[in-house]
């Protein structure tokens, strides 16, 4: 909860929403060592710390207690893509898919990402498409930035036009966004020149 409240602006309360998550996350590892969970949300933690190697600790210890749970899998796998360890990430969001083949569409947006990256945007398309959900701002940049590259033109722009109708303050600070989902800098230059050839024009 405090982890969300630091990437999402929810209900902010006192002091640091990062060093609460941190805490609180310390305090699950110190309750049950042996849960997988627990280590998953100090990685977390961690993670959106940017302690890089700490992060990779408990990931790996989160994985060898529970190898086979899809969404800690899908977790961890964002969040190593997102450190651009992809040769780490991705297996893991495959796995998880395989495992769990009635999977929430959110394991989906990664991979939409990495082909995204690799500019192999039919694939990037398929599971931006699968991806999409109409309240989460992530996956309406990826899909029209895809659509920007694989057309029709027209039709970038009118999920343009969408997504800014319904993320309006997007267009103020759209690296500023995507920097605080801990993003990696050339993905998002990626995407920010895709948004622009769907006729992104930054306020300032």
């Amino acid at each position: 909860i405090d982890g969300d409240e630091e990437r999402y602006g929810f209900n902010p309360l006192p002091r640091e929403p990062l060093e609460r998550s941190l805490e609180a996350a310390r305090k699950g590892v110190r309750i049950d060592a042996n849960d997988s969970f627990t280590h998953q949300y100090l990685a977390s933690a961690y993670f959106h710390n940017g302690s890089t190697f700490l992060f990779r600790r408990h990931a790996k210890v989160a994985l060898e207690l529970n190898p086979n749970d899809a969404d800690l899998l899908a977790d961890l796998g964002w969040r190593f893509s997102f450190l651009s360890d992809w040769a780490g990430g991705i297996p893991l969001v495959q796995k998880a898919i395989m495992l769990n083949p009635g999977h929430p569409a959110w394991y989906r947006g990664v991979l939409a990402l990495y082909y995204y990256l690799i500019e192999e945007y039919e694939q990037a398309r398929d599971h931006s498409e699968a991806y999409f959900q109409p309240d989460v701002l992530l996956s309406h940049i990826v899909r029209v930035a895809i659509r920007a590259r694989t057309g029709p033109q027209v039709e970038a722009e009118e999920l343009l036009q969408d997504m800014l109708a319904r993320f309006p303050d997007f267009i103020d600070s759209p690296r500023s966004n995507m920097r605080s989902w801990r993003i990696p800098e050339d993905l998002i230059n990626q995407l920010m020149t895709g948004l622009e050839m769907a006729g992104l024009k930054l306020t300032s």
